[in-house]
């Protein structure tokens, strides 16, 4: 019956499904009067089994018997069943509505003493005081050993154990164990234990028997029988603050640890009735939740002994006191006794007159206020009887329940029913005429969403409070202290109004685990690049607190290997430490999708501790993913679910993303260079590997199959070595340098720019600079060397230059010199776009300044004039020249075939453009250096080319992100182009003056000549070279 289960009945006129229709149904606050009133406030006599503790709700009439008596039980003690269906059959009229219980008059509040103040004398000691000290001990019992471990002490630190005995008298002592532990904030951790002579056996017994005295109960009583006036004795939690007190003269007691309230009343009857005085019991509560609830049971425990009690605030005795303080705390601070006890007495003396006031005040009967759950709405019932009985929360929409280590997600499709089913049996009787009728009025779809709804609303919370920092374990929340300014790990129990955690915890925190599989598993990697995945996987313990001091420590990493490398089994380990759900996986093209407006792949972010993608593709440009930026620096993205409004968040999750081909990457942003890192998997697990190959390691397919034996044998030794990891990060930051030279090969595999650039040497340089020629020249040569260009001579004796593509579509071959300035304006975004003045003063010439060819001159003149910065490449010009030979390889080779009386005109520009072979070498001295005053260009024209190459030149056949270098004009090419400028001068002049140009060549550049020529030219030139030189 509904009602029943939740222990209460309906006030509102309801009655239960499925009985006879009552005229009202069962109230026990009907029934008070019958009820005899037990010792506490709202605690009644149990009807049923005779029991002191039936407690009673006054606003809501529930109820419920300590010893578990069933409710129809005690209904049927208050009022038969027998008595209801006569009252039924004599169709008595109901009774009237419940009066709400009015509180009893309270009692008056004890007076400390019936005495001036100033009577009051604290117990002090006389003679020589002794106090035990720490020694060796005989015995360890396993228990301490264990508990000690367990606390964090390593097997090193066990062996340094000390004990304190205190003696109880009569053989019993209490033994306070104690070591150093690095691994706690006070540096030491402690436990206790009990021990006796068995008076059978006169042999120690390892365990409580008995009732114990106070500890120094004896010296107690001795000091309140010497004491005039009234003595004040001074009680603690905990021998150590007795000694203590001890040292500085006061007489103090305190009980050995799990003493029952029986024991401790038995103490205190001993102690009054042994002086026959009256006296003052001050107990010095521990500044903590702990302290305060012990004091509340001292005073109820003195109250019932006779003996005057009151609790001395030690906050107000030191303000500055830390929290779990004690008197030790003070007195260890430098307080002495006698300033002790004037603060003792000043404040005893406050809460004597306090409590003096509060008795001479009326006590007037009110109505009793509760700070339980209102229960009079549907709504307030239904959330009452539904999900009063565990803690809930809500977020985003989702309700969880505590299920003893973590909230534990239960779906509306879980819920529904459970609502329908209690809105459906939900009654309530209404009169029509002289008879009561049952209807069901929330037997409605409005009224499960409504209620639904109610629920989520009462115990919302902000989902970014989901999944904290720190690792949910099976043995306790493991959290991080930063009170020394290092992290140090703190394990807490299991709180469900701090740790919010939506993940089972599946791993056990052990500092001492045994790290022999865990090894095994990491020799995938080197100890560099091990150092660099530790110290990031343990960032993600507290990622926030790691930001604020290291900054940008962490990156991105990318995880690159072909199968069966260790990257997924190692993804394996963390995975289970964060329970499956403190881990994402949010792939590159998740983010690619997010900067295209699609937001809805990234929300798992917002409760993310770490984000490992298993698969990513290759299509995505790492460079050009501005969201994969923002969330590797912890900056805003936003979350959005569909159907609701999107929410800002900082993610705060390290980011790994396996590989298994050369991730997309074109350019040189530096952006994006200074938040990732590579990791290489080079080495392979093998059922039978190869003991000469250091690359290949002996497979174990626990760690991709076994999961029992990951979470127990191998995630609690990487759970240490993630915080030895963000230890190490905080001490000495992350060493990356181990992945620079991956990441420049995946830089080369994606542009063979970049690897051009590598094998001539082009970088910054901040003197440099370079022309397109210059690139182009060097560019060109390489093009040969490596195959991607080569010539062939067509029928027509033409030479044509044949095109090899690269192996990747988008990485565009440069096929002219047009589009040299923007290509490596990109790989350089750092060099400027300047232009500096041809040789003939007629036009500027575009080149790029702050990159440099290693050791090689530069051929300028004049002063660079930047133009911009971030200029696009000149857009394809018509040609210079009408006469040209071999477009699809040069723009501005003159054809001396056609070179005849009527072009004369055109000779004399080209003559006005050139200069002697012997002018250039006069501008470098010996040590290959250019004169600056002598300095000229020596370039190409600007002309379209007609290869295949797109014309645009930037949008199409250029990648988007590149680099650039330095080049001197005298070499063989500008040597080549300035005697072609010569023969074309002297062609007409006969054969002689064609020699003249010939001889003063150097062998390769006659070469090069000869390739730029036809056979008929070639044949003429060495005829003039036969006969005439």
């Amino acid at each position: 019956m509904v009602s029943l289960l939740k222990g209460h009945e309906t006030v509102d006129c309801s009655v239960m499904p499925g009985e006879i229709a009552d005229n009202a149904s069962f109230d026990i606050r009907n029934f008070i009067d019958q009820l005899e009133p037990a010792k506490e406030k709202n605690k009644y006599i149990c009807p049923a089994c005779g029991g002191h503790n039936l407690s009673i709700n006054p606003s809501n009439g529930k109820y419920t018997c300590y010893n578990e008596c069933l409710h129809r039980d005690i209904r049927e003690a208050i009022k038969p069943w027998s008595q209801v269906l006569e009252e039924r059959r004599l169709n008595s009229p109901p009774p009237p509505r419940p009066k709400p219980i009015k509180a009893k008059k309270p009692a008056a509040l004890p007076k400390v003493l019936n005495l001036d103040p100033s009577q009051l004398r604290i117990c002090r000691l006389n003679g020589e005081i002794t106090t035990p000290q720490p020694i060796k001990p005989d015995f360890i019992p396993k228990s301490v050993t264990s508990k000690l471990r367990e606390d964090g002490a390593t097997p090193e630190e066990l062996q340094q154990i000390t004990v304190i005995e205190y003696d109880y008298s009569d053989g019993r002592k209490a033994h306070r164990f104690s070591c150093s532990c690095a691994a706690v904030p006070k540096g030491r951790v402690k436990t206790f234990s009990v021990s006796r002579i068995d008076p059978t056996t006169n042999k120690v017994v390892w365990k409580k028997e008995g009732k114990w005295p106070a500890y120094k109960q004896d010296e107690a009583i001795a000091i309140i029988k010497a004491t005039d006036g009234i003595p004040v004795l001074l009680a603690h939690e905990g021998e150590k603050c007795v000694e203590a007190s001890r040292i500085e003269t006061l007489a103090s007691i305190t009980w050995v640890g799990s003493s029952s309230d029986g024991e401790i009343l038995h103490s205190l009857s001993q102690i009054k009735n042994l002086t026959s005085k009256d006296f003052l019991l001050a107990y010095c509560v521990d500044h903590d939740e702990t302290g305060w609830k012990k004091a509340r049971r001292i005073e109820d425990i003195c109250s019932k002994a006779g003996v005057n009690f009151v609790a001395i605030d030690l906050l107000k005795i030191q303000p500055t006191l830390q929290d779990k303080g004690d008197i030790a705390d003070i007195l260890a601070s430098g307080m002495t006794g006698d300033e002790l006890i004037e603060l003792l007495l000043k404040q005893i003396a406050e809460i004597t007159a306090s409590r003096a006031a509060a008795v001479d005040l009326d006590a007037t009967e009110q109505e009793i206020g509760s700070d339980d759950e209102p229960d009079s709405t549907f709504l307030q019932k239904g959330y009452n009887f539904l999900y009063g009985d565990k803690k809930w929360i809500c977020a985003d929409g989702k309700l969880y329940y505590w299920d003893g280590t973590h909230y534990k997600h239960s779906p509306d499709a879980v819920e529904r029913p459970r609502i329908t089913s209690y809105c459906n049996t939900f009654p309530v009787v209404k009169k029509t005429g002289t008879e009561y009728v049952i209807t069901y009025p929330y037997a409605k779809p409005s009224k499960v969403k409504e209620l639904l709804e109610w629920v989520k609303l009462r115990v919302e919370i902000d989902s970014q409070l989901l999944n904290p920092p720190g690792v949910n374990c099976t043995n306790g929340v493991l959290s991080v202290s930063w009170a020394i300014g290092q992290p140090m790990p703190v394990l807490e129990k299991h709180n469900p109004d701090k740790h919010f955690f939506t993940y089972e915890p599946l791993v056990k925190y052990d500092p001492l685990a045994d790290p022999q599989h865990c090894d095994r598993l990491l020799q995938c990697l080197d100890s560099p690049q091990q150092q660099i995945l530790l110290r990031n996987l343990g960032a993600s313990l507290d990622l926030a607190e790691v930001r604020k001091r290291r900054g940008r420590e962490t990156k991105l990493l990318l995880a690159c290997g072909l199968g069966a490398n260790g990257k997924d089994s190692i993804r394996q380990v963390v995975s289970i430490i964060y329970g499956h759900q403190g881990m994402t996986s949010c792939s590159l093209a998740d983010f690619a999708a997010y900067d295209e407006g699609r937001k809805f792949a990234l929300a798992p972010l917002v409760n993310s501790r770490v984000n490992w993608a298993s698969e990513n593709p290759q299509t995505a440009r790492l460079d050009k993913i501005q969201s994969l930026k923002l969330f590797a620096t912890g900056n805003v993205l936003h979350s959005e679910r569909k159907g609701k409004d999107h929410i800002e968040f900082n993610p705060n999750a390290i980011g790994i993303f396996n590989l298994n081909d050369t991730p997309s990457m074109h350019g040189t942003i530096q952006a994006i260079l200074d938040r990732i890192a590579a990791l290489i998997f080079d080495k392979t697990f093998k059922s039978h590997p190869d003991p000469n190959n250091p690359k290949e390691l002996l497979a174990d397919p626990r760690f991709a199959y076994d999961l029992d034996f990951v979470r127990e044998c191998v995630a609690p030794a990487f759970l240490n070595k993630m915080i030895a990891g963000l230890q190490a990060l905080i001490a000495e930051g992350i060493d990356y340098s181990c992945t620079q030279q991956a990441l420049e090969e995946i830089q080369a595999e994606n542009s063979h720019l970049f690897q051009f650039c590598k094998d001539t040497g082009l970088g910054y340089k901040a003197s440099g600079i370079v022309t397109a020629f210059d690139i182009w020249q060097h560019l060109e040569n390489w093009y040969i060397d490596n195959g991607t260009l080569s010539f062939e001579e067509s029928s027509n004796g033409k030479v044509k230059a044949i095109w090899q593509e690269q192996s990747k579509p988008s990485d565009k071959t440069v096929k002219a010199i047009n589009q040299v300035i923007a290509r490596f304006k990109t790989l350089f975004p750092k060099a400027k776009l300047v232009t500096v003045p041809h040789p003939s003063g007629k036009r500027k010439l575009q080149a790029l300044q702050g990159i440099s060819f290693g050791n090689v001159p530069m051929s300028t003149t004049g002063t660079a004039i930047a133009i911009s910065e971030n200029s696009t490449a000149d857009p394809p010009q018509s040609p210079h020249h009408q006469s040209q030979i071999n477009q699809d390889l040069h723009t501005t080779h003159t054809s001396y075939e056609e070179l005849k009386p009527e072009n004369q005109n055109h000779q004399q520009d080209v003559n006005s453009n050139s200069e002697s072979k012997s002018d250039i070498h006069s501008n470098v001295n010996s040590k290959n250096e250019v004169d600056p005053a002598k300095q000229v260009w020596v370039v190409c024209d600007d002309a379209a080319s007609s290869t295949t190459a797109d014309k645009g030149g930037v949008e199409s056949a250029v990648a988007t992100d590149v680099i650039a270098m330095q080049n001197s004009l005298l070499t063989i090419e500008a040597e080549i182009r300035q005697a072609m400028d010569d023969l074309a001068r002297v062609w007409q002049s006969g054969d002689a003056a064609v020699a003249a140009v010939l001889k003063f060549c150097q062998q390769e550049v006659i070469e090069g000549i000869f390739r730029q020529c036809t056979t008929e030219q070639v044949d003429y030139m060495k005829y003039c070279l036969q006969f005439h030189v």
